[in-house]
């Protein structure tokens, strides 16, 4: 069993390195991935500085299963309830294995998840 569990998380990470590949090949993915976390209209009604702020935790998604509970506060990416729910989580259920499994947490939908999944 432990094998297979390996083998599951070996396969998710390789497919997020290609998606984050991907992403790195085509610059508009970086607005795309920004817009919709954002919810901004377009890219022009973004400030400088805020945008900056998004494509660095692109090209350094946080990792949200080692991430300390202040870290998770500062990013920007969740409020502080969402923040303390994916400590909450960690502590009593271990490391979010996907982004299916953050859509399930107090505080997040599936649809949130989602447009987190290039920052985290």
């Amino acid at each position: 069993m432990k094998d297979f569990v390996k083998l599951g998380i070996s396969v998710a990470y390789m497919l997020f390195l290609f998606g984050f590949i991907a992403m790195a090949q085509d610059p508009g993915k970086y607005e795309k991935a920004i817009i919709a976390i954002i919810g901004s209209g377009s890219i022009e009604d973004i400030e400088e500085s805020e945008y900056e702020r998004y494509e660095s935790l692109i090209q350094h998604p946080i990792n949200i299963n080692v991430a300390s509970l202040a870290r998770l506060r500062e990013c920007g990416l969740f409020n502080p309830f969402q923040a303390a729910s994916i400590d909450e989580w960690r502590r009593n259920s271990g490391d979010i294995l996907s982004v299916m499994e953050l859509g399930a947490i107090e505080g997040f939908t599936p649809d949130l998840a989602e447009r987190l999944e290039p920052f985290i």
